[in-house]
């Protein structure tokens, strides 16, 4: 059981240094660079396919990481010149800006597919879900109407998703 309202939005943007030219505007233009990505997140149909042509080969122009606190990793990975690019979700990195790391980065271009995550509940007879996803949708507009939404996401620098 989904309430109606989504709880969140991923989207995937470029970042480059403050003084990098390039900008993300379609495929065509991931030739012209060499970045970097998280392995194993799924990003769009088109993202997915040239990471898995372009990925971790010799003279390869994605590389793709795992493990522990990837954005700082890959952020570093840029300062260094060791790749022009990395590609994450934009309101992560909103909030690790606003808290002051990763300064000397911007947003270059995003992919054109923004995915909602929705709160799930158990279809349990047992358990009021539909009920709560009503009481969910109703406090989430309550929030949103009374600007106390907005003033909770900015404390983390991020911006309301709708």
């Amino acid at each position: 059981i989904y309430p109606n309202n989504a709880t969140s939005a991923t989207e995937y943007c470029f970042y480059v240094k403050e003084n990098s030219g390039w900008h993300f505007t379609d495929y065509s233009t991931l030739n012209k660079i060499r970045f970097a990505a998280t392995s194993g997140y799924i990003y769009s149909p088109k993202m997915d396919a040239y990471i898995a042509q372009h990925a971790n080969k010799t003279n390869g122009v994605v590389y793709l990481l795992k493990g522990e606190d990837v954005p700082t990793r890959m952020f570093k990975m840029i300062i260094k010149g060791r790749y022009d690019a990395f590609l994450e979700d934009t309101r992560l990195i909103d909030f690790l800006r606003s808290s002051g790391k990763l300064a000397g980065l911007k947003k270059a271009g995003c992919l054109d597919i923004i995915n909602y995550g929705y709160l799930a509940l158990t279809p349990s007879a047992t358990f009021p879900s539909r009920q709560m996803a009503k009481y969910f949708d109703e406090g989430l507009l309550i929030l949103r109407k009374s600007g106390k939404l907005k003033e909770i996401l900015d404390k983390y620098g991020v911006q309301d998703w709708q």
